[in-house]
């Protein structure tokens, strides 16, 4: 089924928050049944979503893949990546709240040219 990004037909049972797409309710009930069923492949700690076992393969390894070509910095991470190139590109003070995979990421800085 097609469905548009504001309507959400899927809702969680027991929190009633609802989803466009009936794979992010499916994701989100990991958070109330306390599933993880993807582990770090070298330290075996277990994450609700598999992206996340990526991102913490990652940090063993120091992996990283997005690369400022600006400047010499690299990231894990592409929504830190996106945020640090506006530092090039945007002059402006911004506030960027990142709910990310079960994550959230806080942002407060000011970026100049």
């Amino acid at each position: 089924m097609q469905v548009h990004m504001w309507e959400r037909p899927y809702t969680c049972s027991q929190c009633h928050q609802s989803f466009n797409l009936k794979s992010h309710v499916e994701t989100h009930m990991r958070i109330h049944t306390e599933e993880k069923p993807y582990q770090c492949s070298l330290c075996n700690k277990a994450f609700s979503q598999k992206s996340l076992s990526k991102f913490q393969v990652r940090t063993h390894t120091g992996e990283k893949p997005y690369p400022c070509s600006q400047c010499d910095k690299a990231f894990s991470w592409k929504v830190i990546f996106l945020v640090h190139i506006r530092k090039h590109t945007v002059r402006s003070t911004f506030v960027v709240d990142i709910v990310c995979r079960g994550l959230t990421i806080d942002f407060d800085q000011e970026y100049t040219r």
